[in-house]
């Protein structure tokens, strides 16, 4: 399980255990007030001894059971506290209760009626999801029902059946907690993939993936890749306050991948300023490379609407570079037990990463290598340049520059 999985899994226990608590302050006060209700009735009213005896105990139990549930909304109070209400409060009352109306006569039927008394205050605190508390609770009722069972003189074999009654009881209650924790964590797991998967994917294609265990599995895929990069970067960050440069950044990034995601791509991660997406995985996409392609010219006409609708600085003269290269590569989740990633690696990103970087030598806003355009339909608007030299590759390489609509190379300046 992930650390991630683990923090996630465990806030949503701890949640649900904080409103366990403000459930069974609730259920205390509704049980007792049932349970004073029948007591005036038979006590009372019908002039029962031995339910009058409890009226008083009952009375008191009530009001503690308010002071409880207005405690438990308390900001003040330590949840953790709380949740040992029920077996350090409501466990050894019930005995108290138990214990003062046996004296008035028809000890064994009152000791026995207790018996269902812990077992209903088991199955409360198993709304706790707190194994280890419903295990106290099974303890401290036990020892409660026993002691009231010898005191009356009760029977060994009644005391062990009990026993037995009672850590049956709580033991469904355990297996139970079991059941929900398994099937919590399964939600949790699901959740976050759905994240992960809506952060690196366009819609349409996360519910494709969906179906895949893209946390384990690590394909070799041709696909086509893109890298993206603002041109003068490090002066706009010397130029301005950091926090106009991260405004600028969150909007300028949130926009580029809207269209990448729009053309079906997959966002493989940010740097600084750069991005890096690939089309052809995780699921095939037979026109990658025209999609990157498109994906590409979308991206640097959103930059120009950017540029002109601004007013104000950065944004003003906003220039990008972008390079595009189809290959082979490495797809999958990569990295540590710690932390790990769903990304692309091998020699197709880094010969990607390389054409963009010539975009600022030749002047183009868009280049794509050779591979990518024989990708592209015949009459795609490129113009073809001389093969170049990249940087860590023996061969030379063959770029092209990608027309706009308008029949004009996008240009970038340095």
């Amino acid at each position: 399980m992930s650390i991630e999985h683990t923090s996630v899994l465990g806030m949503a226990l701890d949640r649900e255990r904080r409103a366990a608590i403000e459930r069974m302050n609730i259920m205390r006060l509704v049980a007792v007030s049932g349970y004073v209700a029948v007591l005036l009735v038979l006590g009372v009213l019908l002039d029962a001894p031995a339910w009058a005896s409890g009226t008083v105990p009952a009375l008191l139990y009530l009001a503690l059971a308010v002071l409880l549930l207005l405690l438990g909304r308390s900001p003040r109070v330590p949840h953790d506290w709380m949740r040992f209400s029920v077996p350090l409060v409501d466990t050894p009352i019930a005995a108290w209760t138990s214990w003062g109306a046996a004296q008035t006569g028809a000890a064994a039927g009152v000791v026995g009626r207790g018996v269902a008394v812990f077992a209903g205050l088991i199955l409360i605190v198993c709304s706790s999801l707190d194994r280890r508390l419903i295990v106290i609770e099974a303890v401290i009722a036990c020892a409660c029902e026993s002691a009231l069972q010898v005191a009356v003189g009760i029977s060994m074999g009644a005391i062990v059946f009990t026993w037995v009654l009672l850590g049956s009881i709580a033991g469904a209650c355990t297996y139970l907690v079991h059941r929900v924790e398994g099937l919590l964590e399964s939600t949790v797991a699901e959740q976050l993939q759905r994240e992960r998967l809506e952060r690196y994917f366009s819609p349409s294609v996360s519910r494709e993936v969906q179906r895949v265990d893209f946390e384990t599995e690590v394909q070799t895929r041709s696909g086509t890749i893109l890298f993206s990069d603002v041109r003068g970067f490090t002066a706009m960050c010397e130029q301005h306050e950091g926090t106009d440069v991260v405004a600028f950044l969150n909007e300028y990034l949130t926009r580029m991948v809207d269209v990448i995601f729009a053309y079906g791509g997959t966002l493989d991660k940010f740097m600084g300023d750069g991005i890096l997406a690939y089309f052809g995985a995780p699921i095939d996409q037979d026109d990658h490379a025209h999609r990157a392609v498109q994906c590409a010219l979308a991206m640097q006409r959103e930059v120009q609407a950017m540029a002109a609708s601004a007013t104000a600085a950065p944004w003003l003269g906003l220039r990008t570079g972008i390079g595009v290269h189809r290959g082979t590569a490495i797809v999958g989740s990569i990295g540590s037990p710690r932390r790990r990633e769903y990304t692309i690696v091998g020699d197709a990103v880094n010969l990607a990463s390389r054409i963009e970087g010539l975009t600022k030598e030749l002047g183009h806003a868009v280049l794509i290598s050779g591979s990518t355009q024989r990708m592209l339909p015949a009459t795609f608007p490129v113009l073809p340049r001389e093969a170049i030299t990249v940087r860590g590759k023996r061969e030379p390489v063959l770029v092209f520059a990608v027309r706009t609509e308008g029949g004009q190379v996008a240009a970038v300046q340095g």
